[in-house]
């Protein structure tokens, strides 16, 4: 008995049901790379397609539809490392939401064609993701975090939740960027407002203003270069001097008394002296 292979009216109804009830996927870019990068995403048979670029520290969402089937997504760089359409050259982060298995959405990391920035991502469903995620920081990182030309060890994670969202980071926190990118100054930080100062409490008037005083020397007192007065006069008078005549003293009143005659043997004396002193002249 032969069996018929192709699906029944039926099957096809369920399947369009299944699919119709599903919702869209939620993408969310996130960049922590000191310099700006373009988010790109393309279906395995499309051409790729742009978002807005990203600056440092921001972020764009974006969303796909819940059957979306090998999918890719990734970051056009500064130095435009990532060919197009594929991505070839860049970190990609690879998900498949396909038709065959509705429900059954898997996604992982590859390295296969190239490495160009630090990945992370986790399912929005934390039941899906853990507390962390998945990542790969470098090039070389394992078979267990990428997909790599070596294969696949573990690399793949599924999430099985209806429209299930995926957030990716480039550059997350204490990954290092490689050095051929370009450093960006850092974003300058807001602007600091001061609160303006409390009004100035009521305060008493001031007392008013001594009078201005001169600060010019006082003029000197006027001294006098008038002699002191003279002494008062003495009453004690000074014995007024005795008269000095220049007249010659009168003659001597004759006195009344006989004078006495002279000696004989005086004269007799004086007239032999006069006579030896005239001979002596005469020698």
């Amino acid at each position: 008995m032969a069996i018929s292979l192709k699906p029944t009216f039926t099957a096809l109804l369920v399947q369009l049901f299944v699919v119709g009830a599903l919702a869209d996927h939620q993408v969310t870019f996130i960049n922590k790379c000191p310099f700006n990068i373009q988010p790109m995403w393309k279906r395995y048979f499309d051409q790729e397609t742009q978002g807005n670029s990203i600056a440092t520290g921001e972020s764009f969402q974006t969303s796909v539809p819940e059957i979306w089937d090998a999918g890719r997504f990734y970051v056009q760089d500064p130095l435009n490392t990532c060919s197009l359409p594929d991505g070839d050259h860049c970190t990609l982060l690879e998900c498949s939401f396909g038709p065959e298995n509705p429900r059954f959405w898997q996604c992982n990391i590859s390295v296969i064609t190239g490495f160009n920035l630090p990945i992370s991502y986790k399912f929005a469903d934390p039941n899906c993701t853990g507390p962390h995620g998945w990542a790969c920081t470098t090039p070389d990182c394992s078979i267990q975090d990428a997909y790599r030309p070596e294969g696949c060890d573990g690399c793949l994670n599924q999430c099985n939740t209806d429209g299930v969202g995926i957030e990716i980071t480039f550059c997350q926190d204490g990954a290092p960027v490689p050095a051929q990118f370009p450093r960006a100054d850092p974003p300058p930080a807001p602007e600091q407002t001061t609160p303006a100062p409390p009004p100035p409490e009521p305060t008493t008037p001031a007392p008013p203003s001594p009078a201005p005083t001169s600060t010019e020397a006082p003029p000197p007192e006027p001294t006098t270069t008038e002699a002191p007065p003279p002494p008062p006069p003495s009453t004690t008078e000074a014995p007024a001097p005795e008269p000095t005549s220049t007249e010659a003293p009168a003659p001597p009143v004759p006195s009344s008394e006989p004078v006495p005659a002279p000696s004989p043997s005086g004269t007799s004396c004086a007239k032999k002296r006069d006579l030896r002193r005239s001979r002596a002249r005469a020698l």
